[in-house]
């Protein structure tokens, strides 16, 4: 089964849970604070945002790569828990942030790839193609996944599969696990970092998936009160 899903909506889902949790109603917990100019608010939610890797997700990956091509100050992450991630954004003190604002906050929208990422998983090469019908065509196989607190929908598919999850704490660890036959598989953007400083001979030993687990479209929120310091960063017309 192919899952194509859009970051941002995924984001609103979650910002709607957060507003049926906690949101208003503890706020000597849930208090809006300063925000710098050069943090950007996120909120858990692995493999695209995550404090659990050095790089923190495909999410800040993409926009770290647009910040050094415009030689501009370097980002700090703003982690959140997602009913302070959404007061935060509602009451406007922010530049940057991958949760989503409300409509009636005025903010622009900057696209970080112009493509989706596709997300997927490796395995050793082999000669046939990498592909399922149903992730259960894959059961019984242990699967690395960044570690994670708390077990999710995303996570759940693969076990309701049969698939057994193996958490790392890097998707090095989990290449070198595969590596050694110590597991099967291991979820992955179609180009991580870590292959990219392999040789060829090297690289020639993992094969990515045909069939992917999510296509998504990446981007991150600039408040138009900031726009003028990272207009830059948008797309020329």
């Amino acid at each position: 089964m192919i899952y194509r899903i859009v970051v941002l909506l995924t984001f609103l889902l979650l910002s709607e849970f957060a507003a049926g949790q906690d949101s208003f109603t503890n706020d000597s917990v849930n208090t809006v604070q300063p925000v710098g100019d050069f943090e950007v608010i996120a909120v858990e939610y692995p493999p695209f945002t995550t404090m659990e890797e050095p790089e923190h997700g495909v999410n800040f990956v993409l926009l770290d790569e647009l910040i050094i091509r415009h030689d501009m100050h370097k980002l700090t992450p703003l982690f959140l828990p997602p009913a302070r991630a959404q007061l935060q954004v509602q009451s406007g003190r922010w530049c940057l942030s991958f949760f989503p604002p409300p409509e009636y906050l005025p903010s622009t929208f900057l696209p970080l790839s112009d493509q989706k990422v596709i997300l997927g998983l490796f395995r050793r090469t082999e000669s046939l193609m990498f592909d399922w019908q149903h992730l259960s065509d894959l059961k019984g196989q242990k699967l690395a996944i960044m570690r994670y607190k708390r077990e999710g929908a995303f996570h759940k598919q693969f076990i309701d599969a049969g698939i057994e999850i193996v958490q790392v704490e890097s998707l090095a660890q989990g290449f070198k696990m595969l590596q050694y036959n110590r597991i099967d598989l291991v979820f992955s953007n179609q180009f991580p970092d870590f292959l990219k400083h392999l040789s060829e001979s090297e690289r020639a030993l993992y094969q990515f998936s045909n069939t992917s687990i999510m296509e998504v479209s990446v981007g991150v929120y600039i408040n138009n009160k900031c726009l003028e310091q990272y207009r830059a960063l948008l797309p020329s017309t």
